[in-house]
């Protein structure tokens, strides 16, 4: 009898030993390459957003985001600094082939997927254009378009400013306005957002003594829009108007 009890109470230790949950000092911590895994930081993408390819400006404040697909989550994001420099981390799973770069658009550039394979590269509208990048990629230099058209609208014999001139900014593929501002008192203007890279500029100054026309490949205006010249988005600098 005696020598039952010892194995009854030889192979209930046992089984406790087998149940028993492990503590912090029995688990332990990982080690070798898992340990390594755990404690290794994805390396952060970096690049430098600018904007205006005649005079290259820095895309300060710009959100820039990870992203795991097309339309799908955002595995890491930050802001760009005020000399458009950008430093990001992927905090999600690391997708196939890498995380795509989207930049979110705001109120001076336009929005997309950077794509390219050498600095520079470009911020594209789709994402059939888009690259996928792996962690540490150094992009360099990205750029993106103005989502602005600005400048300024003078008198053409005098070169003083035009004020409260109406200028609107047209879509060149069927001439439908997207934007529409009067001129300040020294003759400057901004149009935004705008979306796109293909307009038409087109200045009314009748109510302030000056002509209706397109802008011409010269900036002067011209009075159909068969004459115009497609007006870049970003700075473009004076238009010169006849007064009546």
């Amino acid at each position: 009898m005696k020598r039952l009890l010892v194995v009854l109470l030889g192979l209930a230790a046992a089984l406790a030993a087998l149940t028993a949950v492990p503590t912090a000092s029995s688990a332990g911590a990982p080690t070798g390459s898992s340990a390594r895994a755990a404690q290794a930081a994805p390396a952060p993408i970096t690049g430098r957003l600018v904007y205006d390819f005649d005079d290259v400006r820095a895309a300060a404040g710009v959100r820039i985001e990870l992203r795991s697909g097309p339309g799908g989550s955002i595995i890491g994001s930050t802001t760009t600094d005020s000399e458009g420099r950008f430093s990001v981390v992927r905090t999600g799973p690391l997708p196939a082939g890498g995380s795509y770069v989207r930049v979110v658009g705001n109120n001076w550039v336009q929005g997309g997927i950077v794509g390219g394979d050498s600095s520079p590269r470009y911020v594209q509208a789709a994402f059939a254009y888009a690259r996928r990048y792996a962690d540490g990629t150094a992009l360099g230099r990205v750029w993106a378009l103005p989502s602005f058209v600005r400048g300024q609208v003078v008198d053409a014999a005098t070169l003083a400013p035009v004020a409260g001139a109406r200028v609107n900014l047209r879509r060149a593929s069927d001439n439908v306005r997207v934007g529409t501002v009067l001129t300040a008192s020294n003759g400057t203007f901004r149009i935004y957002p705008v979306d796109g890279e293909d307009f038409n500029l087109q200045v009314n100054g009748l109510a302030v003594g000056h002509e209706l026309g397109y802008r011409a490949c010269n900036a002067q205006l011209v009075p159909t829009i068969g004459e115009a010249c497609g007006a870049p988005v970003g700075y473009i600098g004076r238009v010169y108007a006849d007064a009546l």
